[in-house]
């Protein structure tokens, strides 16, 4: 077990191998910190088998293409933040799909970090692409996490709520 640090926010990765590959908790925060930890893993001679996030806070779900491809959850709307000053978090989760896109052909599970695991990333990857388009565009969401979410979920209906009012502010302040 190995753990990097977030200067950023000071959080930690925990890096747990096996071998199957490793467990990556709470991958990082920023693009270098990312690409650094996927640099410490390839030189210990590893991959990642399997991404978790302790909870769904953005600087605890955030990923890098050169760790593979992330976990999706089915139970989850994508949890957009940072809608403050210049930055574009609408596409910036979409051009993180694209690269999740490039990697999906090639994974034959997916396990997000909460939900079901299964084998079908490019349907989850579609499903997180219309909502955040639809969400960037001001057009109604029609997403079964939302409208009929499974019992216990229903509080996912807030998260999209929340976003929809961020993403409002943040229009009228640009």
């Amino acid at each position: 077990m190995f753990v990097h640090r977030s200067e950023l926010l000071r959080n930690n990765t925990v890096v747990v191998e096996g071998d199957a590959g490793v467990l990556v908790v709470d991958a990082g925060v920023t693009g270098d910190e990312l690409e650094c930890l996927a640099r410490d893993i390839r030189e210990r001679g590893q991959t990642v088998g399997l991404g978790f996030s302790t909870h769904p806070d953005w600087d605890h779900v955030l990923w890098h293409g050169a760790l593979g491809g992330a976990p999706l959850s089915d139970l989850f709307v994508p949890m957009l933040g940072g809608f403050e000053g210049p930055r574009d978090p609408l596409t910036d989760y979409l051009t993180g799909l694209l690269l999740l896109e490039e990697a999906a052909d090639a994974a034959s599970v997916v396990v997000p970090g909460h939900g079901s695991a299964g084998g079908d990333a490019r349907e989850r990857i579609a499903r997180d692409r219309a909502y955040v388009e639809a969400l960037r565009d001001g057009r109604e969401i029609d997403d079964s996490r939302i409208a009929s979410p499974e019992p216990g979920w229903e509080w996912v209906s807030f998260i999209h709520e929340g976003q929809v009012d961020s993403v409002a502010r943040w229009r009228e302040s640009a």
